[in-house]
């Protein structure tokens, strides 16, 4: 009788653990945040946070992706990033990129410069024709990322040049002197904060284990 309550205990336990190491995962999004001076070009300095790239769990092995242009970027060219590992892409809402994603090690950066930004391992390439191009102040691109085993810190790898992300950007300020910019300062990624999710995941665990034992005790 006592054996077979504690074989209870411990499955609730085991269930409870796993519910708080997947929420754990998907609480921890990652954000790279690119602008500030340009590294190469004639463009201005803008915000340091003129394209916002937000990584956040989507599901077992995917990573939602959320782009978004902030008011000094303006006719987006391409927008580069690293991962850990090989990864396919499904467009989902927003500007879809004219060109479209690709996945290539150390396989892209902004054509020429010093210094330079290649070496990136991920490529988002809009269409820059008409006067703000395709991908411009106040727009969004939401893709879905996946590979096995990918979380959002998969994305926290800097390229050889010492960046995590970069963009070029055609009419930063909507001037027409362009400027290629990578995140303000190299490795400046930031994680975002549980604020409490997962402590109350594991008070609502520990209830459920509570009144497990209370129900299935074969000594009540």
């Amino acid at each position: 009788m006592k054996t077979s309550l504690l074989k209870k205990l411990s499955a609730a336990v085991g269930v409870a653990t796993m519910l708080i190491a997947a929420n754990t995962v998907s609480a921890v999004p990652f954000v790279i945040n690119l602008g500030g001076a340009p590294l190469t070009g004639t463009g201005p300095s803008i915000a340091s946070n003129s394209i916002v790239l937000s990584f956040d769990q989507s599901g077992l092995n995917t990573v939602r992706l959320t782009i978004t242009a902030g008011p000094d970027a303006i006719k987006v060219d391409d927008i580069f990033f690293n991962v850990d590992r090989a990864v396919s892409f499904a467009f989902v809402s927003g500007v879809n990129p004219a060109n479209g994603f690709s996945y290539s090690l150390d396989g892209f950066g902004p054509n020429g410069g010093t210094p330079s930004l290649t070496g990136f391992d991920v490529k988002v390439d809009y269409g820059v024709s008409g006067a703000n191009g395709q991908f411009f102040n106040g727009q969004t691109t939401v893709v879905d990322i996946s590979a096995t085993g990918l979380v959002p810190a998969s994305f926290n790898v800097l390229a050889a040049n010492g960046y995590l992300g970069s963009t070029h950007i055609n009419k930063p300020l909507g001037g027409n002197d362009s400027g290629k910019y990578a995140n303000a300062v190299p490795g400046g990624g930031s994680r975002v904060p549980d604020g409490g999710g997962t402590l109350a995941l594991f008070g609502l665990a520990l209830a459920f284990v509570g009144l497990w034992s209370r129900r299935g005790n074969p000594l009540r």
